[in-house]
């Protein structure tokens, strides 16, 4: 499918995860594949198992790109058992000017987008400056004290370097919700050397409805939607939830 088409990159994105839902051990990046396994006695086995998966699914693979036995590519670090960031794009996002027109915002949101599963509270942090690309806006962006929250919150974030876990399907769940008034952000979690780490940190934006919502249905509404949209949350045998006392106010 040709990426000129509407909707062309939410369908492979999509396709991706359908073809990698049999197991945990791998992690997709765009067009990317990334198998990552503790041991070296299991590779050979998922890699034949998805070689003939992309087979069946008419996607072809670039030998050239491919790279075997190493714990980096160019955009994660796989190692230590966690995930985390590893891209030149980071130092451009830290070193992002201010903002003063729609076409830098959208440049902006488009760079920090690209490391979202690894912001907390994506999807609420990035309303703010999203709203206001909307039609009808002036091209000279309006700069208020929410607005700059919401800028200087993306710009620690990624000077964090924020890591993710894969998930351990035999250890214990925590999922802590979080909301505010314009986005879910729901954090699945799990305990590794005494810490809490992010498996699982997608958010969602509220929509005009939603957020009419009272504080506290918010935040069911949160652990409802972070159930639906993970594929092996069906399987997970045991799972606690956390409440984030304090909404963001962002």
């Amino acid at each position: 499918m040709p990426f000129g088409m509407m909707n062309s990159g939410a369908i492979l994105s999509y396709a991706m995860k359908v073809l990698m839902r049999w197991t945990d051990q791998m992690v997709d990046n765009l067009d990317d594949i990334m198998v990552h396994t503790p041991t070296w006695e299991n590779p050979v086995r998922i890699l034949r198992k998805l070689f003939g998966q992309l087979q069946q699914a008419n996607f072809t693979v670039r030998p050239t790109n491919a790279c075997l036995g190493h714990g980096r590519s160019s955009s994660l670090v796989l190692g230590d058992g966690a995930i985390s960031l590893q891209d030149p794009n980071v130092a451009k996002a830290r070193a992002a000017p201010r903002l003063k027109t729609k076409m830098e915002l959208r440049a902006f949101l488009g760079l920090v987008g690209y490391f979202k599963e690894f912001i907390l509270s994506y999807a609420g942090i990035s309303a703010l400056l999203s709203d206001l690309l909307r039609k009808g806006q002036p091209n000279a962006v309006t700069w208020y004290d929410a607005q700059e929250r919401a800028y200087h919150s993306f710009k620690m974030a990624v000077k964090c370097r924020s890591v993710l876990l894969p998930p351990d399907m035999d250890s214990k769940f925590v999922l802590r919700t979080d909301a505010s008034d314009r986005g879910l952000g729901p954090s699945l979690m799990q305990r590794n050397q005494s810490k809490l780490f992010s498996v699982d940190c997608t958010s969602k934006r509220l929509s005009d409805r939603e957020r009419k919502y009272s504080v506290i249905e918010k935040e069911a509404l949160a652990i409802v939607w972070k159930l639906k949209n993970l594929h092996f949350v069906f399987t997970l045998k045991s799972l606690s939830c956390q409440q984030i006392i304090a909404p963001c106010s962002i």
